[in-house]
């Protein structure tokens, strides 16, 4: 599933994917995988 899905939580076009790469790039790779998801989850429940 491509991250561009996620754009409209992380402030439009492109932010998705810079906000992965910020994450894993702090965290590691499993790590920030799972911490990108779980600021989805937390946005999905306050809106966008």
């Amino acid at each position: 599933m491509p991250l561009s899905r996620y754009d409209q939580f992380f402030g439009g076009k492109g932010g998705a994917a810079k906000a992965m790469d910020a994450m894993v790039s702090q965290h590691g790779a499993e790590k920030g995988k799972s911490v990108f998801f779980a600021t989805i989850k937390e946005k999905k429940k306050r809106g966008p």
